[in-house]
């Protein structure tokens, strides 16, 4: 139910998540930054089970799916949870344990509405495996970007 896209919303938790890209058996890894290519509908859950850890997956993509149909918009039934919201072309904004986490359905990525812009590259210690040997900053043509060069992180805060 729950297969989607989840971006960080900084570079500092992206980083964070790169253990698990080792965990994978991936060798390397990138941050990108997401550009909007139009613009996002986007459902705000606010349901404090959401982000409750032992309560049950399915029982949270129940309750996605009753919010969207208090809303008037029917889901899906037989369709993963992710899929069918995507088909209504709507993100999710839920609470998580530690805030508050976009979900952004794969068709999103599909319909074109999303594309990436390579901002990070690293590689996997061969040496001491989960540790990153090797960090690279890719240049983005600055014309894609739809926020300015501020607004990026410097590569030494990682």
């Amino acid at each position: 139910d729950w297969a989607a896209i989840y971006p960080q919303l900084d570079i500092a938790a992206a980083a964070n998540y790169l253990p698990n890209q080792w965990d994978r058996g991936e060798a390397e890894a990138h941050i990108a930054a997401l550009v909007c290519e139009e613009e996002l509908s986007v459902a705000v859950l606010r349901d404090a089970r959401l982000s409750e850890g032992s309560y049950p997956e399915a029982d949270k993509a129940s309750l996605v799916r009753q919010a969207f149909a208090n809303a008037g918009l029917s889901l899906a039934p037989a369709a993963p949870l992710m899929d069918a919201v995507g088909e209504h072309s709507v993100c999710l904004l839920a609470r998580d344990a530690d805030g508050h986490e976009l979900i952004l359905p794969h068709a999103m990525w599909r319909h074109s509405a999303l594309s990436a812009l390579p901002l990070y590259s690293f590689s996997q210690s061969a040496r001491i495996p989960g540790t990153t040997s090797r960090a690279a900053a890719v240049q983005p043509d600055t014309a894609a970007l739809c926020l300015s060069r501020e607004d990026l992180a410097d590569p030494a805060q990682l």
